[in-house]
């Protein structure tokens, strides 16, 4: 039975077009090989990856063919040069020791290399130092040759900054980017925000740098910082730190350049204002607003803080009747007010006592049922991760759905074939942008009701009795309440009399400890569930002489 001879074939950027070393070329050379010496064959092609990183992160064929090669599944690899295994001391260094300790024969265009020979060994580690000396002594003339040009004034390499076109080596304006640059500046020294100057991109037909239909908010952020347009642009050489200064065309006029700096101050001064503002900005923190449900509407409740008379908690719906002129608001059927300092005391001594005598509560605040800390950080930047995406997904399905808005306006007005295209690219987007957020928000909401739940028994589950205490904050209360309480539903029973259903996250109402054996307490216990509801009647009542706001 023939043996297989594993291809490898890969190119690095910097000798992608030289004459011989293609990937065709390497692969045909390759399959030539094992036809002559008899070998079956199969292709292991990595396309086009730099060989001289530390480590294998960016070469994933390799890797896996090193892991058939450590499981013994490889006796025969074929490369155009070793070099094209790696270029890096150490990564070669790692390669030739799996190849050594599993006998593997490397074979060549000009033969065949037996590691386990010493003297070979030795050849193809002085070939890997001349090809890694070759290799930095190419890199440095690419460097040296490179910030020679941009000392003579000649563009750095790669695409023109967009504006801008390539003749020569140099840099001129390109006419038809040079007028989306003026409109972005000139929107923006107009008031406009980075988010809306694209969305009128978009409802324009402008296509982005990369051709895309929808600009992003940090291409538009990019060309607002970029110098070029004010006529001039900065290279610095990684290796010596000399920073070089080129003159360029000057898209921009002065004027407007100058108008663009004092917004940009002015707004990067009202940001931090604002910012100054909001944190010194406190709001009441009231005890039962985030658990509270109107039995009537299902709304949520609202606190109202008095001084001269009782403060309250009422159903939002009903707050809002005295506020909205819509004639079509229905507002709540229920009638009364509770009372918030005396709801306040019966909803957080009942859950008390509840918790107090529970057994799953304390048998759920065990020590080996939480996570460890490194656990619980984990799962705290993950979460901040995906919120952040979350956050810039309805960003961006807002944008497109006012685009496609502005869109069929224009196809009315315009009939034109192209805005059914990119109304259809639009949709294609937005759905597909769709399906991500709700792919996340089922991950966050995951992460943010265990890490919740976590977080509130680091905090709670061994300082229950310390809960009864006078000086205990409305808002360490509130975080205990929150953690036992999914919600509370209000009913109103008679004029006076409210019920409350106190609805637990656990069925901690009454539930039972059993002993196996009460004589031998050592044989251990099972428990018996409670009740998840508790419902409570009180004269909660408090009808204030007006609306509260």
């Amino acid at each position: 039975m023939k043996e297989t001879l594993h291809i490898y074939t890969r190119v690095s950027t910097g000798v992608q077009e030289e004459k011989g070393t293609s990937l065709s070329s390497q692969r045909e050379g390759g399959i030539s090989y094992s036809e002559k010496h008899g070998f079956k064959y199969k292709v292991w092609n990595e396309g086009s990856q730099s060989s001289s990183k530390d480590d294998l992160e960016n070469r994933q064929v390799l890797t896996k063919l090193l892991q058939e090669v450590d499981e013994g599944n490889i006796k025969h690899i074929y490369v155009y040069n070793p070099d094209r295994l790696s270029r890096n001391q150490n990564t070669w260094g790692f390669i030739r020791f799996k190849l050594l300790q599993k006998e593997v024969v490397l074979h060549t265009p000009g033969g065949k290399y037996d590691l386990t020979d010493f003297t070979t060994n030795l050849m193809l580690g002085i070939l890997s130092e001349i090809s890694q000396y070759e290799n930095k002594v190419r890199t440095e003339r690419f460097r040296v040759g490179k910030v020679q040009r941009i000392r003579e004034g000649r563009w750095k390499g790669g695409k023109p900054t967009y504006g801008y076109d390539l003749v020569d080596g140099l840099l001129v304006i390109n006419k038809k980017e040079s007028k989306v640059v003026k409109t972005i500046y000139d929107e923006y020294n107009q008031g406009k925000s980075p988010d809306k100057i694209r969305l009128l991109l978009l409802e324009k037909g402008i296509p982005s740098p990369r051709g895309n239909t929808m600009w992003s908010e940090p291409s538009i952020r990019v060309i607002l910082r970029n110098t070029h347009y004010q006529g001039y642009w900065t290279f610095t050489d990684k290796k010596t730190g000399e920073t070089i200064h080129n003159q360029c065309p000057q898209l921009l006029t002065s004027t407007t350049i100058s108008k663009y700096l004092e917004m940009k101050e002015k707004r990067t001064r009202t940001t931090s204002e604002k910012t100054e503002v909001r944190t010194e900005n406190k709001k009441y923190q009231y005890l039962l607003t985030t658990l509270l449900e109107c039995g009537g509407c299902g709304s949520r409740y609202i606190g109202n803080i008095k001084q001269k008379q009782s403060s309250v908690y009422g159903c939002r719906k009903k707050h809002n009747k005295y506020r909205t002129r819509d004639i079509h608001f229905e507002p709540c059927t229920q009638k009364r007010y509770l009372n918030l300092e005396k709801t306040d005391l019966v909803v957080w001594e009942t859950v008390l006592g509840v918790v107090e005598k529970s057994h799953l509560f304390r048998e759920l605040t065990k020590k080996e049922l939480l996570p460890t800390k490194e656990q619980q950080k984990e799962g705290l930047v993950e979460q901040g991760k995906i919120q952040t995406k979350i956050r810039k997904l309805n960003r961006e399905i807002g944008t497109i759905q006012t685009a496609i808005v502005n869109q069929e306006t224009q196809k009315v007005l315009v009939g034109s074939k192209n805005i059914d295209l990119v109304i259809k690219q639009l949709e294609k987007q937005r759905i597909e942008l769709e399906k991500n957020k709700e792919q996340l928000t089922l991950q966050i909401n995951s992460l943010s009701e265990n890490q919740k739940w976590v977080d509130w028994y680091l905090h709670f589950g061994k300082k229950i009795k310390s809960l009864r205490n006078d000086d205990i904050p409305v808002e360490e209360k509130r975080m205990f309440l929150e953690g036992v309480v999914e919600n509370i539903v209000v009913l109103e029973k008679s004029l006076q009399e409210h019920q409350l259903k106190i609805q637990f996250r656990e069925p901690y109402v009454d539930d039972k400890l059993i002993w196996k054996e009460p004589k031998n307490k050592k044989k251990g216990y099972t428990l018996k569930k409670g009740k998840k509801e508790l419902i409570i009647d009180e004269i909660l009542s408090k009808k204030p002489t007006r609306s509260y706001g």
